[in-house]
C-alpha cells in the first residue's frame, strides 16, 4: 500500500484514486493526517512536493524518522533529492511512478507496494483471482481490493469503514452494508473451493483473514 501526502488533498485524492484504478492500494493524506496512520501497512510513503521547498525537505525527514523502514519518496523538483532513487520527477504518470517505486524497491531489496500475499495467500496476480495454497479461487476486482485490505493489515482486525478507506477510490467507494456482501461472496467462493470460509467476522472489531485455518489445509 502507498501513502500519498500533500497539502493538497484534491491532488493526492487524484493520484490515489489512479492508483486504486490500477490494483494498488494507496491512501491520501495532508501532512498532519499522515502521522496518525499506521505504519506496518505500508510499503512506501509519496510526498507531492511544491517545488524547491524546505518543508518538503523537513516533512521527508520527519516522516522517514517515524515510519523508520518504510521508504519515502519526494515527487517534483526538491534539490536535495534530485540525485537520490527516491525523488521522481513530477512530469511521470501514474503507472510511471509506480514503475519507479517498484524498480527502487526492488533496487533496495525492500517489499513492493504491488504484492499482496502471505505464507497461505497469494492475490498479487491481476487475473481476477486468488491462490490459496495451490487452489485458485475466482474473484472480482472488489473482492480482490478487500483481500488485499486484510492480508496488509495481517491478524489485526479491519472494520468495514477501513476497508472502504483503503480498498477503494474515493468517488467511487461503496457503502458499509455493501462491504458485508461481498465479504459473504468471498466465504460462498471459500466454502465451495476448500470447504471453508476465507475471512472471519468479528461484530464489534471487524474482519480478519483465516490463516490458522488455511494452515491446515
Amino acid at each position: 500500500m502507498l501513502l500519498i501526502v500533500s497539502q493538497n488533498k484534491e491532488q493526492a485524492e487524484n493520484l490515489s484514486d489512479m492508483l486504486n484504478f490500477m490494483g494498488i492500494l494507496s491512501h491520501s493524506a495532508t501532512p498532519e493526517e499522515a502521522f496518525f496512520e499506521i505504519p506496518e501497512i505500508y510499503r512506501g510513503i509519496l510526498i507531492l512536493s511544491k517545488g524547491n521547498s524546505n518543508d518538503s525537505t523537513e516533512l521527508y525527514t520527519l516522516l522517514d524518522a517515524s515510519f523508520d523502514t518504510v521508504p519515502v519518496f519526494i515527487l517534483g523538483c526538491t534539490e536535495n533529492f534530485q540525485k537520490s532513487d527516491f525523488y521522481l520527477d513530477e512530469k511521470l504518470s501514474a503507472a510511471e511512478i509506480l514503475e519507479a517505486v517498484m524498480a527502487t524497491c526492488n533496487k533496495y531489496m525492500l517489499p513492493p507496494p504491488g504484492e499482496y500475499k502471505n505464507e497461505f495467500i497469494d492475490v498479487s496476480v491481476r487475473c481476477g483471482k486468488a491462490r490459496v495454497k495451490d487452489v485458485e479461487i475466482p474473484l472480482t476486482k472488489t473482492e480482490i481490493m478487500i483481500m488485499r485490505v486484510l492480508l496488509r493489515f495481517s491478524r489485526k482486525p479491519v472494520k468495514p469503514s477501513e476497508i472502504l478507506k483503503y480498498a477503494f477510490r474515493k468517488k467511487r467507494s461503496p457503502d458499509e452494508a455493501s462491504i458485508r456482501t461481498h465479504v459473504s461472496k468471498i466465504n460462498k467462493k471459500g466454502m465451495k473451493m476448500l470447504g471453508r470460509n476465507l475471512i472471519l467476522n468479528f461484530e464489534k472489531t471487524g474482519y480478519v483473514l483465516f490463516e490458522e485455518e488455511l494452515s491446515e489445509l
